[in-house]
């Protein structure tokens, strides 16, 4: 899916906040800095997903199915754009979004 370039492949800004978090907190070891982890995303070509007011409101509207503020955000920013998610976590299931 990513890897077919007929398909636009976004980012949410959250997922880069997180793995920010994770780095400064010693729980994600990557070899790069943020900085060069930007660079990388965006050489990649994908389309970061801002936060927006329609976000905010969505986000207001799901059901509490678990407590993580960046999936619940990246599910959000999905709803709204009627967006795939690709994930491993199981979080993602208990909403009404479409995993490939």
């Amino acid at each position: 899916m990513i890897a077919d370039m007929r398909n636009t492949a976004f980012l949410s800004y959250k997922s880069l906040w997180e793995i920010t978090i994770k780095m400064a907190l010693g729980k994600l070891d990557i070899l790069l800095t943020m900085r060069h982890l930007w660079t990388v995303v965006e050489e990649s070509g994908y389309e970061i997903l801002y936060l927006t007011e329609k976000d905010l409101d969505t986000l207001s509207e799901l059901p509490y199915h678990h407590g993580d503020p960046f999936d619940r955000m990246i599910i959000a920013q999905a709803l709204q754009r009627k967006l795939d998610v690709i994930s491993y976590h199981k979080n993602f299931t208990f909403h009404p979004i479409q995993l490939p």
